[in-house]
């Protein structure tokens, strides 16, 4: 397969968008590839994630084309696996230098399925502790009691001066295309991850929270191996300039963070 990205081909699609077709299980993107294997129609299949379509496998039956002038927040995170033919000719067409060059990046060699992150740890954010991968508004929505949604993209920097501000804002979700459009989404109470909880929807999120969180807020675990997990989340976690620039949120002043978690 050749990979392409960052882009999402779902951005803005459904189900039922012809040309696409959605297997609603969560799985890897090597058991993805599977599935595409078998099926002559599959050309190609998007990365699954957490971006909207709860890390189903979605694959197309038509040539998918980055354009590579699109720079759009949902496309952050995401990849398109393509059965070799995807080239720079067949990109959208690009209308300055600076695109073009985008152009063969996306197309360059990227990793193999196997070495993409599954759950990329969060660099710190000074004055903030991570916890994670964890998501708090995961089968919850804007009206749930606790939980306030500003609804506008912004980063997790952004985020965080918003919950600096509210003396009622206890943590935040780490923006994400989580199914919350990347909005800032804040708690105005301790959140408390459950290390036994291995749900996919908490995979690639995080959750800061003002310096108050440690192992014994965490949800009580039953095992000695939950006991470790909870342990290693509080840890101190590497600065931003020891971690990859994309996956995880970026580093705040005034926050620190721990995880993953």
């Amino acid at each position: 397969y050749v990979a392409a990205g960052p882009w999402s081909e779902v951005c803005g699609k459904g189900c039922g968008t012809p040309g696409m077709t959605c297997i609603q299980s969560p799985m890897t993107a090597e058991e993805c590839a599977k599935r595409c294997d078998s099926l002559p129609a599959c050309v190609a299949f998007q990365m699954p994630a957490d971006n909207g379509f709860h890390h189903w496998c979605v694959w197309f039956d038509y040539e998918v084309k980055p354009d590579p002038s699109n720079a759009h927040y949902c496309h952050a995170g995401n990849y398109v696996y393509s059965k070799p033919k995807l080239s720079t000719s067949s990109l959208a067409p690009s209308t300055t230098q600076s695109n073009r060059r985008r152009a063969e990046m996306m197309t360059s060699t990227v990793p193999q399925m196997s070495s993409v992150p599954s759950h990329p740890g969060p660099p710190a954010i000074h004055g903030y502790v991570a916890a994670g991968p964890w998501s708090e508004v995961c089968g919850k929505g804007c009206g749930t009691p606790g939980m306030t949604c500003i609804q506008s993209p912004m980063t997790a920097e952004e985020c965080a001066k918003r919950c600096d501000s509210l003396p009622a804002c206890v943590a935040f979700q780490m923006p994400a295309d989580n199914g919350f459009h990347h909005w800032c989404v804040w708690f105005d109470y301790e959140v408390k991850p459950d290390p036994s909880n291995a749900h996919y929807c908490h995979a690639g999120n995080y959750v800061y929270s003002k310096p108050k969180l440690s192992t014994s807020s965490l949800a009580p675990s039953t095992t000695q191996s939950n006991r470790r997990r909870a342990e290693m989340m509080t840890s101190t976690v590497p600065q931003m300039s020891s971690v990859p620039s994309h996956p995880g949120p970026p580093a705040i002043h005034g926050y620190v963070a721990a995880g993953p978690w």
